[in-house]
C-alpha cells in the first residue's frame, strides 16, 4: 500500500480533535493548546487539488494552477500537504482549491487531464480573426466562460455586448475576475499584448468559432 504513512497521520489528525470521554470529553488537542479545535479546515484525503503557482519567473500565459493530489497536513504548518503527480514531489501549501469528489488514484477515476478545467464565470479574452478587420482594430474581444460545449473540444463563452454564445479554443482565462460581478472593474479592454502566445493573426477563430472542429487536444 502506497502512502500508508500518510494515511496513518491524516487519521490521526481528526482523531486528535475528537472528544474523548477518558479526558472529561475533551479533545487531546485541547489540553496543551487551551482552545476547541475547529474543523473547517478538515478536507477528504486524496482528493484532487489546484494549487496556484508563484508569478515570479513565469508567462503572463503559463498555467496559474497546478494540480496535486491531498495527502494530508505537515507538522507545525497551518498547510495543507499536496504531491504533484509528475514528480511525486510533496509541498505545503495554503492557496489550494479542492475537488474533494475526484480521487486521481482510485481505480475508477478518469484518465483524462484535468488541466483544461477554468473557474465559471471568469473573464477571458478570444482573438479575433482577421478576416475583414483593420490592421488597427483589436485583435481580441472580451468574453465570460459559460462552460464546455458538447461534442467539441473546445470552452463555451459568450460576449458582452450581444450576449451571444461562441465556441472557442485560443482564448486567455483571467480566473481571478469576474465580470458579472458587483466587484469587477468596470473596464474590460485588453491590453495591446493580451494575445495567446501560440496565435498568429493568420487564421479565422472568432469569426466563425462554432465550426471548430475536434482535433485540439483541448477538453470534451
Amino acid at each position: 500500500m502506497k502512502f500508508w504513512g500518510e494515511c496513518v497521520l491524516t487519521a490521526t489528525y481528526p482523531i486528535n480533535r475528537m472528544p474523548a470521554p477518558i479526558l472529561k470529553n475533551k479533545t487531546p488537542y485541547e489540553l496543551p493548546h487551551g482552545q476547541k479545535p475547529s474543523y473547517d479546515h478538515l478536507r477528504v484525503f486524496g482528493c484532487l487539488c489546484y494549487v496556484s503557482t508563484s508569478k515570479q519567473g513565469k508567462d503572463k500565459f503559463m498555467g496559474r494552477v497546478v494540480p496535486y493530489v491531498f495527502l494530508g497536513y505537515p507538522y507545525g504548518k497551518k498547510a495543507y500537504k499536496v504531491m504533484t503527480f509528475d514528480t511525486h514531489k510533496f509541498h505545503s501549501s495554503r492557496d489550494i482549491v479542492f475537488h474533494e469528489a475526484i480521487f486521481p488514484f482510485s481505480s475508477s477515476a478518469p484518465t483524462s487531464s484535468y488541466d483544461h478545467l477554468r473557474v465559471f464565470g471568469c473573464l477571458c479574452y478570444v482573438s479575433t480573426s482577421k478576416q475583414g478587420k483593420d490592421k488597427f482594430m483589436g485583435r481580441v474581444v472580451p468574453c465570460v466562460f459559460l462552460g464546455y460545449p458538447y461534442g467539441k473540444k473546445a470552452y463555451k463563452v459568450m460576449t458582452f455586448d450581444s450576449h451571444k454564445f461562441h465556441s472557442s479554443r485560443d482564448i486567455v482565462f483571467h480566473e481571478a475576475v469576474f465580470p458579472f460581478s458587483s466587484s469587477a472593474p468596470t473596464s474590460l479592454s485588453p491590453i495591446n499584448d493580451e494575445i495567446p502566445a501560440h496565435y498568429q493573426g493568420d487564421g479565422p477563430i472568432l469569426g466563425d468559432l462554432d465550426s471548430i472542429s475536434s482535433q485540439s487536444s483541448q477538453p470534451t
